[in-house]
């Protein structure tokens, strides 16, 4: 089996695009909420994509605790975010510690790239998630519920460099929007396409209707190639499955 990927299902490609005010879906189909659109394990991993809520990694006390005492060390949360060979999300829930504690690094780095499309099929339950990390790390999630992983510890060198690119792409993205400060929103309506960008400890993010899929000047080098890159990982599972 390759080193690298763990193949749950043959992906199938995502149409992006990438617009900066969240819009509702042109037919009206409704908002659904994520624990309508995945069962209860396939929910557990998107929340986990996001590292905005510290206590869905628990697990990691043992090996991480400076994570979860209540008043932690500055210098020892800032010796693990910039720790480039810890695991990209625990790097994430150390830059946001440091948020809490009004400590913030002099430069932003863009430690994933999340897309969510949302097809129009199912009535609204069509969520289809590309996540990407710093570390070579990728989680996609169908909107079956069917998932491929691509661990970063055992890289696939077919996807080092694109996920290279799409790296750049989104740091430059990050210098012209800025964070979003309320609560993480829901998953796009049907129709729509999301972007997210976890910079440091914060999360920026873009979102419209796909009907303009790349034709944002900011946006569509960066979806093009989060495109690009679910085809080979598509690819990759597929050249992996038994000959019939």
């Amino acid at each position: 089996m390759l080193k690298g990927i763990i193949i749950l299902v043959v992906a199938v490609a995502i149409m992006m695009f990438f617009k900066s005010r969240p819009q509702l879906s042109e037919e009206g189909l409704p908002i659904v909420p994520v624990s309508k659109l995945y069962d209860t394990t396939v929910v557990q991993i998107y929340e986990l994509l996001f590292c905005d809520n510290i206590q869905l990694y628990n697990a990691m006390k043992d090996n991480f605790p400076v994570l979860f005492v209540e008043n932690p060390s500055k210098e020892e949360l800032l010796k693990l975010a910039q720790n480039k060979d810890v695991e990209t999300r625990i790097r994430i829930l150390a830059y946001r510690r440091l948020k809490e504690m009004q400590v913030f690094p002099d430069t932003k780095e863009v430690l994933g790239v999340i897309v969510e499309y949302n097809q129009r099929k199912n009535h609204g339950k069509g969520l289809d998630t590309l996540a990407v990390y710093s570390d070579g790390n990728i989680r996609y999630i169908n909107y079956t519920g069917k998932m491929a992983v691509v661990t970063g510890d055992e890289p696939v060198a077919q996807l080092e460099q694109p996920v290279k690119e799409i790296l750049e792409q989104a740091n430059q993205l990050a210098q012209v929007i800025g964070p979003w400060e309320k609560k993480r929103l829901p998953p796009p309506a049907p129709g729509n396409v999301r972007v997210t960008l976890l910079v440091n400890g914060d999360i920026y993010l873009g979102q419209g209707p796909d009907k303009v899929m790349f034709n944002d000047k900011l946006g569509a080098p960066l979806l093009h190639n989060m495109s690009m890159l679910l085809q080979q990982i598509t690819q990759l599972a597929s050249e992996q499955e038994p000959n019939a």
